[in-house]
């Protein structure tokens, strides 16, 4: 039983650095200012969205219960906004810059990089993985569009 431990923990930290040296390669320290370095984003976002979405997964565990459960639409909401701007692939207000050789490029502003999800699982402990969209994202929480038959 230890060695499957090993051996998950060992798997999640090999994801998670697949992914930081993913983003890192698309987000150069130097184009950090130093004004960015303070002002690191923990805005939480805004449970308004556009779509509605429903739970189809049970992925929180409940610690008073010991068992899993869908989330509650306030936890939901949150689940949404938060996906939708970690996942944010839009150009739009980001700023570009000539480079030497007259090529342009553009500061990233910490987008386009991986986004680590975990789900709970019925033994108490967590699957994880590195998503680059929302609708990946949205795959592996069991999220989906709300119709009128759900």
């Amino acid at each position: 039983m230890r060695t499957k431990s090993k051996a998950a923990l060992s798997l999640a930290a090999g994801v998670a650095l697949a992914c930081a040296v993913v983003a890192l390669f698309q987000y150069p320290a130097e184009r950090v200012s130093s004004q960015q370095r303070r002002n690191v984003r923990q805005t939480v976002a805004e449970p308004v969205q556009e779509e509605e979405y429903v739970a189809t997964r049970k992925i929180i565990f409940d610690r008073e219960t010991s068992a899993l459960r869908v989330p509650n639409a306030e936890e939901l909401d949150a689940l949404v906004a938060d996906l939708k701007r970690l996942t944010d692939r839009s150009t739009d207000g980001l700023r570009r810059f000539p480079l030497k050789g007259g090529g342009e490029g553009m500061d990233l502003d910490g987008k386009f990089g991986g986004v680590m999800l975990a789900r709970a699982k019925a033994d108490g402990t967590s699957e994880i993985r590195c998503v680059f969209s929302f609708e990946e994202g949205a795959s592996f929480l069991g999220l989906e569009e709300k119709t009128d038959d759900r």
